[in-house]
């Protein structure tokens, strides 16, 4: 049995005595997997279970350390209720949220990873996601919390210290790339708006089912400025360039296609904003992807994009 002290309700969401029971209303439990456990932080399971028609389904339940759940419930009620993304395009259905485990349980919905398809050149792909974005950045919905550029840029200086532990010759160049982000950030919420975004918006929350996409991990959704989202699809889709193909150019035309699609449909995007967020993503994703395989290659190359950037010379 896995234990976790910040996660208590563990045992009980592995228990298939005490999990029909919680499930109850939902079906008839059949099996319990564990999909994801990041200690001291949330667990992802997958329930199994037959219906009352006899059908089989597949339910998500997430479950926190922290007290977030209620909060990614209503959030993630919101945006489905409002079709915020669009009525072509499915996110997860919050069934229930169940307190005394902490449980959010949700509905599994269809479709491959969008990766490979970028990866294959698919610009329509990226020009559907770019919609997709776009929609439920002007849907209208007031998801309450905001989130603000001190708050998207505060975990930089600890992104550099995990630079710093995996190859300090790297570390003067996210210092510098660091520093002009901070000093650029100044003056940038001037042009902030406060609009439903994702706030962790790349490729791997992507889905494509035929005619059909999804959107997953709606978790971190708040009231904030929609680069924040292009932004970070962008920088991922360099990184999985990166880690493909040894460039952060190689997924160029699908980027082009992305962001044309973007700044056509929102024309208030700010680019000087738009490459700030981009940068600080890019220094963020060094100093997270720098202690994985080929960590330092793939770090250099995030950072020297950054710095490239931001006109910063190593």
């Amino acid at each position: 049995m896995i234990e976790d002290a910040k996660l208590p309700q563990l045992r009980a969401l592995l228990d298939p005595v005490q999990m029909p029971r919680a499930l109850s209303g939902m079906g008839t439990l059949q099996r319990i997997e564990l999909v994801r456990h990041k200690p001291g932080r949330r667990v992802i399971l997958r329930y199994t279970v037959r219906g009352v028609d006899g059908r089989i389904e597949h339910l998500f339940g997430k479950s926190f350390a922290s007290e977030r759940g209620p909060r990614v419930f209503a959030t993630a009620r919101a945006i489905a209720t409002a079709l915020a993304f669009g009525d072509d395009v499915l996110v997860p259905e919050p069934v229930a949220f169940l307190p005394d485990l902490k449980l959010l349980v949700q509905r599994s919905i269809p479709g491959q990873p969008a990766a490979p398809a970028l990866l294959a050149g698919d610009r329509v792909l990226a020009v559907r996601i770019a919609t997709a974005f776009h929609r439920l950045h002007t849907s209208g919905i007031d998801l309450g919390r905001r989130h603000r550029l001190a708050e998207e840029l505060a975990p930089l200086p600890r992104r550099v210290d995990d630079i710093h532990e995996g190859d300090r010759s790297l570390v003067p160049l996210a210092a510098a790339c660091l520093a002009m982000i901070q000093r650029m950030a100044l003056d940038a919420e001037r042009t902030w708006r406060w609009r439903p975004i994702h706030r962790d918006a790349y490729h791997d929350q992507i889905l494509v089912d035929g005619e059909q996409l999804a959107i997953l991990d709606l978790d971190d959704a708040a009231m904030s400025e929609p680069a924040i989202d292009v932004a970070n699809i962008v920088a991922h889709l360099q990184l999985l360039g990166i880690q493909r193909h040894g460039r952060a150019t190689a997924l160029a035309t699908v980027i082009d296609a992305f962001l044309d699609q973007a700044l056509t449909l929102d024309p208030r995007l700010d680019r000087r904003l738009l490459d700030l967020l981009q940068a600080a993503t890019l220094l963020r994703l060094a100093g997270i992807h720098i202690g994985g395989q080929d960590g330092v290659r793939v770090a250099t190359l995030l950072l020297d994009e950054c710095a490239g950037m931001l006109g910063v010379s190593r």
